[in-house]
């Protein structure tokens, strides 16, 4: 099975995988969902992945964005997860949609 990391990575670029997750309300469906679809996704790897977020070097941060305003984004990083995967959907394309169910996503975590 793949881990929460790949399960995060395929849910900011895969605006259909994205959709399958748009009924979600908890974290016990959230990880049953997942796991048909091949993830074995867990709230400590979650907060390993959250904290490593916030360690990320603004060099690093350019390069992942193509240019996105690092300022406004260390803002967004202070501000909560839920921004940050709605930033760093924008920044590789993705649709406002998109970036409301990762948020929805990320919430489930914190319940």
């Amino acid at each position: 099975m793949k881990n929460t990391r790949e399960f995060l990575e395929r849910l900011v670029n895969d605006k259909g995988f994205a959709k399958k997750f748009e009924g979600v309300k908890d974290l016990e469906n959230l990880k049953k969902v997942a796991g048909g679809e091949g993830y074995d996704i867990n709230l400590a790897e979650y907060k390993k992945i959250q904290a490593e977020a916030t360690e990320l070097s603004d060099e690093k941060l350019e390069s992942a964005s193509g240019g996105v305003n690092w300022n406004k984004v260390q803002g967004d990083i202070n501000g909560g997860m839920q921004t940050v995967f709605g930033t760093l959907a924008s920044a590789i394309g993705g649709a406002t949609q998109v970036a409301g169910q990762i948020a929805s996503i990320a919430a489930l975590f914190k319940k």
